[in-house]
């Protein structure tokens, strides 16, 4: 075997996907490959693009731990499933195995095309849906026992219709699950989630769109973003039932000087830079809203030394995204 079919069978077995996907995720990225046999050596060699390639190359691993959540909060032999914003389809492909069916929808054609190159290695004709969400008729495919929503929401230009939407789509008894970043997380201010921009998530939509486009060129993509509580306000008003909120990969208290430290420091760096990217008004802004956020996260500091409030303070700022769940009421007879 050369060295390339080396490398392809290797990734392949690591990451439980099929040969064609891993060679246009190569493709996609440009990659470099040559006299390189291993993911290892690939890893080595490709230093400016481990980060992603790794992340879509785990998208079935990544599958498989949401499926091993939440399959089993529904209790049926086959079910029906969908994914919005399936991207590279990983989350498809364990209730494909599973003999369930599934449906993914996805707005980004060139994430579509990689979606359905990845789930065909495992199913003949994957039902992957290339359209905008907020353009899905509920007559288009019927109901869904489980509908999931991952990182998903602040890319939808209108997050109450798309949960209204979930809502209609799901079966009486059915479970909706969503991730959501955390504007309100100091990890998150240090560096956008989506840019690694420091403090974009501070900034009212107009003004972060601004922001960005002056730093890359490049339109913004991102919509707002809201606290927990809009959200589970939001989904009581739809009619949802049983909602739970958990955080996921939250730095812990222990962690808040540190943090804070490094936040002061790197706003200190923002504000020395001559041309950081941003006019006077974006600057006045900035000074603006981060004042008012360590005002913020100093009294309510103060709430969690006096009144033990650990887990409303974990919740607001030190978790970089919520996990979403909940029902639809089932239907009594």
């Amino acid at each position: 075997m050369s060295d390339y079919e080396l490398l392809i069978t290797d990734v392949c077995e690591r990451f439980d996907v099929g040969k064609e996907f891993v060679e246009a995720i190569f493709a996609k990225t440009r990659a470099r490959t040559d006299n390189v046999a291993t993911y290892d050596a690939f890893v080595n060699a490709n230093m400016d693009l481990y980060k992603h390639v790794n992340y879509v190359l785990n998208t079935n691993r990544r599958g498989k731990r949401l499926f091993s959540d939440l399959r089993k909060r529904v209790q049926k032999d086959q079910i029906r499933y969908l994914d919005i914003g399936c991207a590279y389809g990983g989350a498809l492909i364990p209730y494909l195995r599973n003999g369930d069916e599934a449906v993914g929808i996805e707005a980004v054609s060139s994430l579509a095309m990689l979606g359905k190159i990845n789930c065909r290695y495992f199913c003949d004709n994957p039902t992957i849906i290339e359209k905008d969400f907020l353009q899905l008729q509920d007559a288009e495919f019927g109901k869904f026992d489980i509908i999931t929503c991952i990182d998903v929401l602040e890319h939808i230009s209108d997050p109450p219709l798309a949960i209204r939407m979930i809502f209609g789509l799901l079966k009486d008894g059915g479970l909706a699950y969503m991730h959501i970043p955390n504007a309100w997380c100091i990890r998150n201010l240090l560096k956008d989630i989506h840019h690694s921009l420091f403090g974009m998530m501070l900034l009212p939509h107009y003004e972060a769109m601004h922001y960005y486009t002056k730093n890359t060129g490049k339109s913004y993509t991102i919509g707002e973003f809201f606290p927990l509580e809009w959200y589970t306000n939001l989904m009581v008003d739809i009619g949802f039932v049983d909602i739970k909120s958990t955080c996921i990969d939250s730095d812990v208290i222990a962690d808040i000087p540190r943090l804070v430290s490094e936040l002061t420091a790197e706003y200190a760096k923002w504000e020395s830079l001559e041309d950081n990217g941003v006019d006077f008004f974006i600057k006045h802004s900035m000074r603006k809203y981060f004042s008012k956020y360590m005002e913020d996260l100093f009294r309510d500091y103060g709430k969690l030394i006096s009144d033990n409030e650990i887990s409303l303070f974990t919740t607001r700022y030190l978790a970089p995204a919520w996990k979403l769940g909940a029902h639809k009421m089932p239907r009594v007879d």
